[in-house]
C-alpha cells in the first residue's frame, strides 16, 4: 500500500512539472530595442520601459536594428503576448524625445523596435 502512495505522489509530481514546462515556461522570444542616438549632439541616455517597467538602457547608437543580438542594442526576452513600450532619450535628467507604441510578441520571433531620432 505505502508503494502505490508513494508511486501516486511521484506520478502527480511528474505530471505537475511538465504542465509546468508547457504552460508557464515556454515561447520566450527576443526583443532589441536601439536607437540613433549618435544623430544627437549630447551625452544622452535612452531608458526603455515595458509595460510599465523600466527593463534597461539601450547601451550604444546604431543606424538600424538588424538582429535580436545586435551590438549597441538592448537586448530582451518576453513571453508571447502583447507588450507597451516607452523608450525615453534623457540629456541631464532632461527628456529630449520619446517614443511609445506596441509591440506583440509571437512564438520564434524576433521583434526588432528601433527609434529613429532622425524624424
Amino acid at each position: 500500500m505505502k508503494i502505490k502512495f508513494f508511486i501516486a505522489i511521484i506520478f502527480s509530481f511528474a505530471i505537475f512539472v511538465n504542465s509546468c514546462k508547457t504552460t508557464c515556461c515556454h515561447n520566450i522570444t527576443p526583443v532589441s530595442f536601439g536607437a540613433n542616438l549618435n544623430v544627437l549632439n549630447c551625452l544622452c541616455t535612452a531608458k526603455v520601459f515595458v509595460d510599465g517597467n523600466e527593463i534597461g538602457t539601450i547601451p550604444g547608437s546604431v543606424n538600424d536594428v538588424t538582429a535580436c543580438d545586435n551590438e549597441n542594442t538592448l537586448n530582451v526576452e518576453f513571453g508571447e503576448s502583447e507588450h507597451f513600450y516607452e523608450i525615453i532619450v534623457l540629456s541631464d535628467n532632461d527628456t529630449i524625445a520619446k517614443q511609445i507604441g506596441i509591440f506583440d510578441v509571437t512564438k520564434h520571433d524576433c521583434v526588432k523596435i528601433f527609434f529613429d531620432l532622425t524624424k
